[in-house]
């Protein structure tokens, strides 16, 4: 659903075809659908964590229950990994190629560091917190390219 409901808004925005995007007004649309992002994920992860219980009495399962955690973890890290995903867009229409690579490399390597420290120590819940201490890595090194611009 984000894809369609944020990126499909922001790429034709940021893939003009007659010039190239200045970064000035490609910061002012990162802004905004970075806000409209975090409303998006804000209410989409309240609505099915409020959901949750209905789903369990559909399914007539707990496991769902147990999982609340790992639910609200993993969404924070997703939602924190789409905001990085914006600024990554951008940079890609600046055509940062370098920057491209070396947020990527960092986010690969400190996923798979993670990783390997976390699961065994946490197990699910470790992965789910290595998605996100990753994606929040991510999205600083995305910042940090952004404003040298």
């Amino acid at each position: 659903m984000f894809d369609a409901i944020i990126l499909s808004r922001l790429i034709p925005q940021l893939l003009q075809t007659d010039n190239e995007i200045k970064p000035s007004k490609l910061k002012i649309l990162i802004g905004r659908h970075t806000s409209i992002s975090i409303i998006f994920w804000s209410l989409s992860l309240i609505s099915l964590y409020l959901l949750m219980p209905y789903f369990n009495a559909a399914t007539n399962k707990n496991s769902i229950s147990y999982n609340n955690v790992l639910f609200v973890v993993i969404g924070l890290g997703q939602m924190i990994f789409s905001i990085g995903v914006l600024i990554q867009y951008g940079l890609y229409a600046l055509r940062r190629d370098q920057d491209l690579t070396k947020g990527a490399i960092s986010y690969l390597i400190a996923n798979i560091a993670l990783m390997f420290t976390l699961i065994p120590k946490l197990g699910s819940l470790g992965a789910a917190l290595s998605l996100g201490i990753a994606a929040s890595i991510f999205l600083l090194i995305r910042f940090v390219q952004l404003s040298k611009v």
